[in-house]
């Protein structure tokens, strides 16, 4: 009888540890879903059947080894309704399989729930012919639009900070007004403004459900972020690369982590048009400027020349 009530206390107490950490803070994680899933980007739904307070952050870390930890990939935010909470995640590679594990912090500590599993989509890619690089493509309607900015050598291009190791894969490189003709690979085009406001009709019956639809979730690389609701759910990917603008003999970087800039070619090719969105500055909006000169550096996505 007395094994049998040292067992019972041992078992307790192994309870009270793993759950409560001596009965100063409780989580019982319910369930994790996965919705507007891409080649890329996800959105983790994490419900929780209870919570006491002293938590201060919620998140989910993830990776494509089971039992993820905070050692591996994760991503956080603050919440109004931490047993209901969405977290966007990014920086995923396509046809990818991904563990995911909600977690909460604590004065205590880490909190971590069950492990689940999801799957990228898988990718569809076109190879440049010029260096062999490849990109994501997609189609939108009878369009067919790279979902990465381009990231080929013209002479005066540019990287953040001339850094391709860091910036490269993310953001590609930035280019001038007059190199933004002959930057399209074979058989693709800079986009008219015509195929933007295609592709934003395509994506949402408003500018802003367009946005939400075609920018990337989460705060990986943005600087705003929870303040928009945005999911990607068309896989657009838009990315916050900013512009480089050369201002006499330096070179400054605005809006990096705040806005997205794209050259758009007019028909009559004597302007070039920028569509931006910058959600600190007017929130949802996609906002287009006329701009001719050769200061001012930006991305460029190309669309198939149909």
């Amino acid at each position: 009888m007395k094994a049998l009530k040292y067992l019972f206390v041992a078992t307790c107490l192994l309870f009270t540890m793993v759950h409560c950490r001596e009965k100063e803070f409780t989580v019982v994680f319910d369930q994790v879903s996965f919705s507007f899933i891409t080649h890329t980007t996800v959105i983790a739904n994490v419900k929780l059947k209870s919570l006491n307070s002293g938590a201060f952050r919620f998140g989910v870390v993830y990776s494509v080894k089971p039992i993820p930890t905070i050692n591996d990939f994760s991503s956080d935010d603050f919440f109004s309704d931490p047993l209901n909470y969405s977290i966007g995640v990014s920086g995923l590679e396509p046809g990818t399989t991904y563990y995911f594990r909600p977690f909460i912090e604590s004065a205590e500590g880490l909190f971590y729930g069950e492990s689940f599993t999801f799957q990228t989509l898988s990718p569809e890619w076109h190879t440049d012919p010029r260096d062999g690089q490849k990109y994501l493509i997609r189609n939108y309607g009878t369009a067919t639009w790279m979902i990465q900015n381009l990231n080929y050598h013209l002479p005066g291009s540019k990287y953040y900070f001339n850094d391709s190791i860091k910036y490269a894969q993310e953001f590609g490189r930035l280019y001038t007004y007059n190199q933004v003709i002959d930057a399209c690979p074979p058989g693709w085009k800079l986009p008219s403004p015509n195929d933007w406001n295609t592709l934003i009709e395509f994506c949402g019956s408003t500018n802003e459900k367009a946005i939400e639809a075609m920018v990337e979730p989460g705060k990986r690389l943005w600087a705003e972020s929870q303040q928009y609701i945005r999911n990607n759910s068309s896989g657009f990917t838009i990315k916050p690369s900013g512009a480089l603008t050369i201002e006499s003999e330096s070179e400054s970087f605005p809006e990096k982590g705040y806005s997205a800039n794209f050259w758009s070619k007019t028909d009559d090719g004597i302007e070039a048009q920028i569509y931006s969105y910058a959600p600190h500055l007017s929130s949802h909006f996609v906002n287009t400027v006329v701009i001719n000169s050769n200061l001012t550096l930006i991305s460029i996505r190309c669309i198939k020349d149909n």
